[in-house]
Parts: structure tokens; sequence; C-alpha cells
């Protein structure tokens, strides 16, 4: 398509000008979301009680402010959400018919660094590593009319990753990669329903495959 056709023309173009100082980047791509270990907790029912995951992909965007360190490595500091509400389907086990669905957005501040591994022809290798704070935002509906309250879990977020990256121009570079990133807990509130004491926990990670740009000053 289009988007792969522009990176590969960036990526061949045979500028040779080198990284230095600070920089603001910017990234876009999808985020391939797991909601995993997912359970609908009752204070009533403590048998038979299944765990399940479900998948969504959302899109996702970022800001980076970072350091060019050295030719081989930088650091930055990141702010990345997803743009849309991901959303998870599972069937409540003691009713079978019933849908349940959970809601999250998901926010977070990261600390990245970056290593350089190899620098081929058309671009380098790199590795990343980062670690930070995720907020994820849950919400969920059971059936056509039960709901439940909105909560915000905060947890540690870490993340690896691997991409290329070429100086496309002078000042500017661009990247293309994937990273693995372990966003912590999203759990809902209470029920909104008598007798208001149920509410869903699980683990939230996800496959991020990404484009982006960088500008240094």
């Amino acid at each position: 398509g289009f988007l792969l056709s522009l990176v590969f023309v960036l990526f061949a173009y045979s500028s040779a000008v080198a990284e230095s100082g600070y920089y603001l980047g910017f990234k876009t791509g999808a985020s391939i979301q797991d909601y995993t270990d997912v359970s609908f907790v009752n204070p009533r029912i403590t048998t038979g009680v299944a765990k399940d995951n479900d998948t969504d992909t959302t899109a996702l965007i970022s800001f980076q402010l970072g350091k060019t360190l050295s030719s081989s490595t930088r650091v930055e500091v990141e702010y990345a959400k997803t743009t849309d509400t991901a959303t998870f389907d599972r069937y409540y086990n003691n009713f079978p018919t019933t849908l349940q669905q959970i809601k999250v957005d998901s926010e977070r501040l990261m600390f990245n660094g970056y290593y350089n591994l190899k620098e081929m022809k058309m671009a380098t290798v790199y590795l990343s590593a980062g670690v930070g704070i995720a907020f994820n935002d849950t919400d969920a509906t059971q059936g056509t009319s039960s709901e439940f309250n909105e909560e915000t879990s905060t947890s540690v977020a870490w993340s690896l990753g691997a991409g290329l990256s070429r100086v496309i121009a002078e000042g500017w570079s661009m990247d293309v990669g994937y990273r693995y990133v372990d966003l912590g807990e999203a759990d809902t509130g209470m029920s909104e329903f008598s007798p208001f004491d149920e509410h869903f926990e699980g683990e939230l990670d996800t496959h991020e495959v990404i484009v982006g740009i960088r500008s240094s000053f």
C-alpha cells in the first residue's frame, strides 16, 4: 500500500547526515491488545469460575522528547495512548448466553532507551526498552442493561522492542519497529446493579507495530 511504499522510499534515500542533540518525535501504528486472565468477581460464586482472554486492535499515537547521547544510544520520555476504545467480549460462565463486554482506554508515560546494533546500507537496526506508568480506564456492561462503574487502574508498565532507523534528511530520521508493552492491571469498578459488589479483573498487554519520525534541534 501507499504507507509501505513511502517507508521504502524514505529508507532507500541515501542521506548520510548524522543525528545529534535533542529531538521531538511522533509515532503511530497498530496496537494489538490482549486482555488476559480475565475474571468476573462475584462474592457469592467461588467455584467453577473460569478465567479467559480476548484480543482487540486499535490505533496508537505517541509523542516523544529525547536526546541522542552518542552514535549508538539515545533516551527519551514518551507519552502514548490508544485513539479508540478496545472492547473485549466474554460470556458469564454461569449464564453462557449473557454477553459481558469490557472496554479499556489506555495511556502511558514511559522512559525509553535505544541502542543501535548494526548499521546497514539502508538502515540501522536498534533495540529498545522502556519503563513507566500506565493508566488503564476500564468499564464494562453485562447483557443489554447492566452497567459497571468506570475505574482507572494505575500500574507499572514496561516494554521491549526492535526496529530499523534511518536518517532521511538533515535533522530528520524515520523509524519502523515492533514492541511488546506490559500495561499491568485493568480492573472495573463495582457493578451499578444490586447487590453492587461484582466487578472484573484482568491484565492488559499490547503488541505494537509502529512507524515514527523524529526531528532534531
